[in-house]
């Protein structure tokens, strides 16, 4: 899956960790995380 299409189900979930980044969490920008 592509970045784009995972921070799209991040978007559209509010979570990261349902899409499995939480290994990648430092790449995630933190507009995301709030």
């Amino acid at each position: 899956m592509s970045r784009s299409k995972l921070f799209d189900q991040i978007i559209k979930k509010k979570s990261f960790l349902c899409v499995g980044l939480d290994s990648d969490i430092e790449r995630i920008p933190r507009y995301l995380m709030s």
